[in-house]
């Protein structure tokens, strides 16, 4: 192995990598399509995943409607008034799976 990139065609999520005898490839994917309904997820399991790089802030509030205080702690007065918030906004999608 030469250590170059092996050929690749598509684009995005939608890819071909072709690998020469005895090379190797690795897939790492961020966050997946989960199970049941995020704002449900326990909010310290979303801020760890946050701190660990899993999802960010963005996605922490936009879709767990979990709000971070600027160590990484939980609010919790605010993660209860945006989840309320988004729930209502959602109307009578329950965004489960």
């Amino acid at each position: 192995m030469d250590g170059s990139l092996p050929s690749r065609s598509g684009r995005g999520n939608d890819s071909t990598v072709r690998l020469r005898s005895g090379e190797m490839t690795s897939v790492q994917t961020p966050g997946g399509g989960g199970y049941g309904d995020p704002l449900e997820r326990d909010p310290d399991a979303v801020g760890r995943d946050v701190a660990e790089g899993k999802v960010s802030e963005r996605m922490a509030q936009g879709s767990y409607g979990v709000v971070l205080l600027e160590g990484g702690e939980v609010d919790r007065r605010a993660t209860e008034s945006l989840r309320a918030r988004l729930r209502r906004d959602r109307g009578g999608d329950s965004g489960q799976i």
